[in-house]
């Protein structure tokens, strides 16, 4: 929706089938990396991403010392989680296209 195409991203098949604006995006460049206790640092790593967007039920218990270690990591709370929307719009800040967002 951005023109903007993430490397890497967790459970990406997983939205794609399930979730109505990723319908005809094609996500074949994107490498699964797995997520939450089942992320692939190793393989993040290899990525070399910019920035690693992070989305959590519970902002107060979240462990982004290692993502740290890859890239710089923004953490999303609950109402981003619930709201696309919302979310659409903190990404598009972080990369740039707030305005398209």
């Amino acid at each position: 929706m951005l023109d903007v195409m993430p490397v890497g991203a967790g459970l990406a098949e997983h939205y794609k089938q399930t979730w109505s604006p990723f319908e005809g995006v094609d996500l074949s460049q994107v490498t699964d990396i797995g997520s939450g206790n089942e992320m692939n640092l190793e393989l993040l790593m290899e990525l070399k991403p910019d920035i690693i967007l992070k989305q959590v039920r519970d902002v107060s218990n979240v462990d982004v010392l290692n993502l740290e270690k890859v890239a710089p990591v923004a953490v999303f709370g609950p109402k981003t989680l619930l709201d696309w929307r919302l979310s659409l719009l903190e990404v598009g800040k972080l990369v740039g296209k707030e305005e398209k967002a």
